[in-house]
């Protein structure tokens, strides 16, 4: 059912340096977007490589740290809500697969690939 909780995975492993509480208050609007759109890169690789459990977890990492932001990030909300919804289709994860396909298309509602596979 939509908005049924994920199955539990382990965080991804940060691809940078975990920052101080100092420096993650510092971090402008524009390095943290570079930062984001790094990790989704990394993200992507790692399913590439067929680590699948990593990319998974990455993107959800990512789906958490994005969810209500600004609205330049929208395009990346937007993509990693579709690639999160892939991977659990492909882990046979439909529920998780469902609320994923949902929130990308409140993000862009006229991807119709999406909507075929939602």
């Amino acid at each position: 059912a939509i908005g049924e909780a994920a199955p539990e995975l382990a965080p991804a492993q940060p691809a940078h340096e975990p920052q101080s509480r100092t420096q993650q208050t510092e971090e402008t609007p524009e390095a943290r977007e570079a930062r984001l759109k790094a990790d989704y890169e990394l993200a992507l690789r790692a399913a590439a490589r067929g680590q699948p459990d990593r990319s998974l977890a990455a993107l959800r990492d990512l789906a958490a740290e994005l969810a209500d932001d600004r609205p330049s990030l929208r395009q990346l909300r937007f993509a990693v809500s579709k690639n999160l919804a892939n991977a659990w289709a492909r882990r046979g994860e439909w529920p998780a697969a469902l609320a994923s396909y949902a929130a990308a298309l409140r993000h862009d509602p006229s991807d119709v690939g999406v909507w075929m596979n939602a």
